[in-house]
């Protein structure tokens, strides 16, 4: 389930079906599927046009024009697929530049849509006068065979996790929608179940996106061996049920696939952070305590380890986990430091309440820079690894004296060489003003390691932003989407998912995790 979308940049966005994205840049194109050929990939939107690249984030070049008008196609093994506006069933095998049309068993609606699957197998969707006809094939779309619906009514076709799904009906207030359950041989429905908001990779308006989304950083590999793919965490709730957690571990650019974590249960999911391992907050209800968990992405088990005070946040430090504490006047207990293969805490700064940190690592090994509100100034230090594990006490770098009188937005910290930046968003504002009356947030840039800031324009009042190097994404008060290639010094208008700022936005060499979507790659 979802839509890839190629951006003016050759930026690619796998988003929900029903969010589409939004701003002011050239349109982007909406990819319904791909084949892998000789020379790479070859993809083809809803419409009928086909376009090739050599990789699947590589340059799109438009290949072929539909010679019809198409009302919806499709990718599955080794053909495209497509519905004429006529309502007549095509198959293609060399990439669209020609087309035979399919013999489908009779019906008396109009063919609306075509889902399939990489396997080969597929389903076919007429409606006509509030009845559906339902076809299936397990041959590329060569034969076409009716489905027993049992007289049920559909309203589109879904596929999620490698399972076809022809959708009966659809719940916005509660968040859901129903589908109908195919037998192997896909020629008769045996039943009906329910995939929520939640359980979809990124959800509806209607839903809630997964609790955290982080990147997975691996252990450097050995001389000679070839490093694993990146992969990307996803952590949520289960939306019904005792308090339990679902975790997905994926390669970058997949949509989530969800198993239930084992070892914690009632214990509602707080914050969360990836270090060697996949390291979890999360509060007892009815109480003032939390837990830490600690776990590995492979067996999704987690190990309990006691926490000394309560936490408020919790960042990734190479191996090591920094836990912020409460800031109110009575326990100013500095972060405090937990580090593998025990995960004890001690503490690094004293008496220091400093808040909403960014981390990111410096260009002198084993080293790494940290950005943090202290009262209305930005302070940046440095943190020096003695060891494969240990951390020294922070350095004070410098203080960047911020324009923000209530410094209660998230920063955004990235460096690469002796180039510094930070961002400051524009604080969220409820209710929500007119975009345009908002003041710009600011970005600090630094060539000198950090010794000393400038200060540097930013285009629009940004809501959530995220940087990564010399690159940044983000996205302004008004859905905008905005990203820049050269530390912040000029920005250009990208497209983004509608609420893609409602969530932090996390970004690597790779790309951009948000609550709305992968954005892959960075395009140019």
């Amino acid at each position: 389930m979802g839509v890839l979308y190629a951006g003016p940049g050759n930026e690619r966005w796998l988003v929900s079906e029903e969010m589409p994205l939004r701003g002011t840049a050239p349109d982007p194109v909406a990819l319904a599927g791909a084949l892998r050929v000789d020379a790479g990939f070859a993809f083809i939107t809803s419409r009928g046009a086909v376009y090739s690249a050599p990789s699947p984030l590589g340059e799109l070049s438009f290949s072929v024009a539909p010679v019809q008008a198409y009302v919806d196609a499709a990718a599955g093994r080794d053909h495209f697929l497509g519905i004429d506006a006529s309502g007549r069933l095509q198959r293609s095998g060399d990439r669209g530049q020609s087309w035979q049309v399919i013999r489908v068993p009779p019906h008396a609606g109009t063919l609306s849509e075509v889902e399939m699957l990489q396997s080969g197998a597929g389903l076919l969707l007429a409606n006509h006068a509030g009845k559906s006809q339902l076809f299936s094939t397990r041959d590329d779309g060569a034969t076409w065979r009716a489905v027993d619906h049992e007289g049920r009514r559909f309203v589109r076709l879904v596929s999620h996790q490698g399972e076809l799904q022809p959708v009966v009906s659809v719940s916005r207030e509660d968040g859901y929608y129903q589908y109908a359950i195919l037998d192997e041989a896909l020629a008769r429905v045996t039943e009906e179940s329910r995939v929520f908001d939640s359980y979809t990779p990124f959800a509806h308006a209607t839903g809630v996106p997964p609790n955290s989304a982080m990147f997975m950083v691996d252990r450097a590999p050995a001389p000679g061996v070839a490093a694993p793919p990146l992969r990307w965490v996803a952590l949520r709730d289960l939306p019904a049920g005792p308090l339990a957690w679902e975790i997905s571990v994926v390669p970058f650019g997949e949509r989530p696939v969800y198993r239930r974590a084992d070892g914690p249960v009632g214990c509602a999911l707080g914050r969360a952070a990836v270090v060697s391992e996949i390291a979890v907050v999360c509060w007892h209800p009815g109480t003032a305590k939390a837990s830490l968990f600690v776990g590995e992405d492979d067996v999704h088990s987690f190990r309990k380890h006691p926490l000394p005070h309560d936490p408020r946040a919790l960042y990734a430090l190479g191996d090591a986990l920094v836990v912020q504490t409460p800031c109110d006047g009575k326990q100013t207990r500095g972060p405090f430091l937990l580090e593998p293969p025990t995960w004890q805490a001690r503490r690094v700064q004293d008496d220091v309440c400093r808040t909403h940190l960014a981390f990111t690592r410096a260009a002198e090994p084993d080293t790494f820079l940290s950005v943090a509100w202290s009262n209305s100034e930005l302070t940046l230090h440095r943190w020096r690894a003695s060891d494969a594990h240990a951390i020294t006490r922070p350095e004070l770098v410098s203080t960047i004296a911020a324009a923000v009188s209530e410094p209660t937005t998230r920063v955004a910290l990235a460096g690469e060489g002796a180039t510094v930046v930070v961002a400051v968003p524009t604080p969220r504002v409820w209710p929500a003003p007119d975009p345009e009356t908002l003041p710009a947030g600011v970005l600090f840039r630094s060539d000198d390691a950090g010794q000393r800031f400038s200060e540097v324009a930013l285009p629009t009042a940004f809501l959530e932003l995220g940087l990564s190097g010399r690159r940044g994404f983000g996205v302004g008060h008004d859905g905008q989407g905005w990203t820049t290639h050269d530390f912040g010094e000029a920005w250009t208008k990208v497209w983004a998912p509608r609420q893609t700022g409602w969530r932090s936005i996390e970004c690597n060499d790779a790309g951009c995790l948000t609550a709305r979507g992968l954005r892959i790659g960075w395009g140019r």
